[in-house]
């Protein structure tokens, strides 16, 4: 095990929240093609 040090530690953080805005946008794209497949039932007219 490496002890990090505080330039690797600021660097680290960083390279965490990337990860995570990314794991965040594929989440969004993934929720936004299914919503894209699959509207709201609101959409269907209740004849």
């Amino acid at each position: 095990m490496k002890i990090l040090l505080a330039e690797d530690d600021a660097s680290m953080r960083r390279f965490f929240e990337i990860t995570l805005q990314r794991a965040d946008y594929k989440l969004i794209k993934l929720k936004r093609t299914a919503f894209a497949a699959h509207p709201p039932k609101q959409r269907c007219p209740r004849e």
